[in-house]
C-alpha cells in the first residue's frame, strides 16, 4: 500500500474508500507528522479511510485512535488477526485471540472515546483451533462496541495454509454473531470467491492479497458484466497507470516495489516476470 500504488487506485475510481493496513502502536503516541504521514496516501482522493490500529495497550491505543480521527480518519478497525511470527512474540494481532478480556477491554475503551465513529476488528476464527470463534464472537458482539467484524476462516496456527472447505466456518460465524455484520476474509482472488461469502451469510467480503492478483477485483466485484476487465487485461491496464504516475513524480519509484506488484500480479515465477526482473529502471518504467 504504497503511495503509487493508492494514488493510480485514486486515478482509476478502483475503490470507493480503504480500510489502511495496520499501524503498529507500541510504546507511544506518534506525533502529527507521522500520522500524517501514513494516512496521506490514503487520504489524496477525499476518500473514507478506516484506519487499523495493532498494539496491546488499550489507554495507548484509545489515544492514537483519537488522534487519527482528528486528522480526518472516519473510523477505526482492531487488528486481532496478523499471525507474523514478531507479531505473536509481542502479543499483538492474532496472540490476542488468546486474551478475550483484553480485547473486549481495548475496543470497548476505543468506543467510549469515540462513540460517533466506527469501530470494527479484524480477526482470524481462532488461534488455535477455529471452535474457539464460540467464545471469541459472542464476546465481542456482547461489548456492544463494534459496527462490524472482519473474519479471516483460518486460525493463526494455520496462518496461510490450505483448509479443505474452511470457507465454510464462516457459516457458523455468521450465527454465532446475531445483528453485528461479518465481512468475510481469506483467499478471495475472484466475483466468485467474494460471492461464496455472502451465499455462506456474510455481509461483504474483505479483499487483501486479491487485489494485488487483480487490481480491479473490487471494481469487478461493484460493476456489471459489461463494464468488467479480465485480470490479464486489468493487470497490464493497472501496471500501466503504475508507470505514468511514477514518470510523473519519481519520488514515488521504487524498482523493488514495482518488481514486487509484477511478482504478485504475475507470479514471480512466470516468464512476464522473469522478463521484468532483470530490466532496468528506464525499461521498467518503458515496458509494455
Amino acid at each position: 500500500m504504497t503511495p503509487v500504488f493508492c494514488r493510480a487506485f485514486h486515478q482509476l475510481n478502483l475503490t470507493d474508500g480503504w480500510l489502511s493496513p495496520y499501524y503498529r502502536v507500541s510504546t507511544n503516541v506518534p506525533r502529527d507528522k507521522k500520522l500524517k504521514k501514513f494516512l496521506q496516501p490514503f487520504m489524496e482522493n477525499d476518500l473514507p479511510v478506516i484506519v487499523q490500529l495493532m498494539g496491546t495497550d488499550p489507554s495507548l491505543l484509545t489515544k492514537v485512535a483519537e488522534q487519527m480521527v482528528f486528522l480526518g480518519a472516519k473510523g477505526i478497525n482492531l487488528n486481532f488477526a496478523c499471525p507474523s511470527r514478531q507479531v505473536l512474540k509481542s502479543g499483538a494481532g492474532g496472540a490476542l485471540l488468546k486474551d478475550i478480556p483484553l480485547m473486549v477491554k481495548i475496543v470497548k475503551s476505543i468506543k467510549n472515546a469515540l462513540p460517533k465513529s466506527s469501530i470494527s476488528a479484524k480477526i482470524r476464527c481462532g488461534f488455535e483451533e477455529w471452535s474457539e470463534s464460540k467464545k471469541i464472537i459472542p464476546a465481542l458482539v456482547e461489548s456492544s462496541a463494534l459496527d462490524f467484524i472482519g473474519v479471516h476462516f483460518r486460525t493463526v496456527k494455520e496462518n496461510y495454509s490450505t483448509v479443505p472447505l474452511g470457507v465454510e466456518r464462516l457459516r457458523s460465524i455468521v450465527a454465532l454473531a446475531d445483528e453485528v455484520p461479518i465481512i468475510g476474509s481469506g483467499d478471495i482472488f475472484s466475483t466468485e470467491d467474494a460471492n461464496k461469502l455472502l451465499e455462506l451469510g456474510c455481509s461483504g467480503a474483505m479483499v487483501a492479497r486479491g487485489i494485488l492478483r487483480d487490481p480491479f477485483l473490487i471494481h469487478n466485484l461493484q460493476h456489471t458484466v459489461k463494464n468488467k476487465l479480465s485480470p490479464e487485461d486489468g493487470r497490464k491496464y493497472f501496471f500501466s497507470i503504475l508507470q505514468k504516475t511514477a514518470k510523473s513524480d519519481k519520488k514515488l519509484y521504487s524498482r523493488a516495489k514495482f518488481l514486487e506488484y509484477a511478482a504478485m500480479m504475475w507470479g514471480a515465477k512466470s516468464k512476464k516476470f522473469s522478463k521484468l526482473k532483470v530490466l532496468n529502471e528506464k525499461d521498467l518504467l518503458d515496458w509494455q
